[in-house]
């Protein structure tokens, strides 16, 4: 069982595509309760045809962070009449559109960045579900929250050589598309800069996606977890900014390696997702032609042992589903490895929470230790947990990249994993 504090925490999003219909959770040992869906962030993740209305209200689809700027909401015609498309370069998983303007994605922690010389730049959207942050020049200019079929027009950046970054802040459930981005056609496209040369893949769950962690109370209202979620201000991007790299975020709320949260949509877990591009589009097919990652990181295991079996689970018994997560965790270890082409693999394991997991992880870490693979275990204290839902707040993700950071510079002083 998990420690006495880490029963109250709960992944509160289970994963991609699920159509199911929302009930409550078990009562916690201290008579919490809390929704298995909790308002908008649940139905945005799980794409419900039938969404509930939000008791807290939506902000508008442009907020403008800086006033000297204008931002108009145009339509999708506006993108590609009288103007040059921008060249772009992204971060994470996504899937090329057609004619290569724009892209699709899925997976948390998208960035997207590019350059151009004018006073205007356009952005397309066709997506009813996330939450993005735009930065101009290093500069926080708007905050986006679901534009569904939009242009962006953003006036008076003032006529030189700009940089911009879209930052994807949310989670969703399905797949949404950046169509592309514009400036007028008196203005002029650059190259956008390029990648950094590093990619840390991380796999992981709420904690790893920034669940609510800018959220101050554990209860939230609905609809304040989507609001207050920033993949962003997570370790897993924090940590690759640390060490020059970027962050491929491949999470979800609620997402267990074999048995996710509750044993909700059994046909899913980490083991038949991780590899897809789009999780909510198999079609859309496998990365190929990827650059080696600089590093792998594992945080998955709380969700499969959080809620005991139930009786229509494919698991007879708890010791059913230890044995064979310690084989499937194995595996996906091995999978990783030769992902990574042998680099490093750190797996992280919480002091309060996902505890049953823990003596099979290590002992997978072990096997593959013998035989010579470079996977280590990197190992967090307690955490404050006082965000949405008992989640980590934004000390903690400070805690949990201090942890990693300690360990990578292990491997680092070990000569394990090359210094940056």
């Amino acid at each position: 069982m998990r420690s006495r504090d880490a029963r109250r925490y709960r992944d509160s999003i289970v994963p991609f595509g699920w159509t199911g219909t929302f009930g409550r959770r078990p009562r916690f040992r201290q008579g919490l309760f809390v929704l298995v869906g909790i308002g908008v962030a649940a139905a945005v993740v799980f794409g419900l045809p039938d969404r509930p209305a939000d008791p807290i209200p939506m902000p508008p689809v442009v907020q403008t962070l800086r006033p000297e700027l204008r931002v108009e909401v145009l339509g999708r015609d506006a993108l590609t009449t009288g103007t040059h498309p921008l060249a772009w370069t992204a971060t994470g998983r996504y899937v090329p559109l057609d004619g290569g303007l724009g892209l699709r994605h899925q997976w948390p922690g998208l960035v997207l960045s590019a350059r151009f010389i004018g006073e205007v730049v356009l952005l397309g959207f066709d997506d009813p579900e996330n939450r993005f942050r735009l930065r101009i020049d290093g500069e926080e200019v708007a905050l986006i929250t679901r534009p569904g079929q939009a242009t962006l027009r953003v006036h008076g950046l003032g006529r030189s050589i700009h940089s911009l970054r879209l930052e994807r802040l949310s989670e969703a459930g399905r797949p949404a598309d950046i169509v592309g981005l514009a400036v007028p056609a008196a203005d002029t496209p650059l190259p956008p800069a390029p990648l950094p040369p590093r990619r840390i893949d991380v796999f992981g769950n709420s904690d790893t996606v920034g669940y609510a962690n800018l959220s101050e109370n554990r209860s939230c209202p609905a609809g304040n977890v989507f609001l207050t979620t920033d993949t962003t201000r997570a370790w897993p991007t924090v940590l690759a900014e640390s060490y020059g790299a970027t962050a491929n975020v491949n999470a979800q709320s609620g997402l267990g390696l074999i048995r996710n949260y509750g044993g909700w949509h059994p046909t899913v877990s980490m083991t038949s997702l991780w590899r897809l591009i789009l999780p909510a589009r198999p079609e859309a097919g496998l990365e190929t032609d990827v650059p080696l990652p600089w590093l792998t990181i594992v945080a998955l295991g709380d969700n499969d042992f959080s809620v005991p079996l139930r009786a229509d689970e494919r698991w007879p018994d708890q010791a059913a589903l230890k044995a064979d997560f310690e084989v499937s965790f194995e595996a996906f270890l091995r999978d990783l490895l030769d992902r990574a082409g042998g680099r490093p693999i750190i797996v992280l394991t919480f002091a309060d929470a996902g505890v049953p997991a823990h003596p099979l992880m290590e002992g997978a870490v072990a096997e593959l230790a013998a035989e010579g693979a470079t996977v280590v275990l990197a190992r967090q204290g307690k955490l404050e947990r006082t965000a949405c839902d008992w989640h980590p707040t934004l000390a903690d993700h400070e805690a949990l990249t201090e942890t990693f950071v300690d360990t990578i510079e292990g491997l680092i002083s070990t000569g394990l994993l090359e210094r940056p």
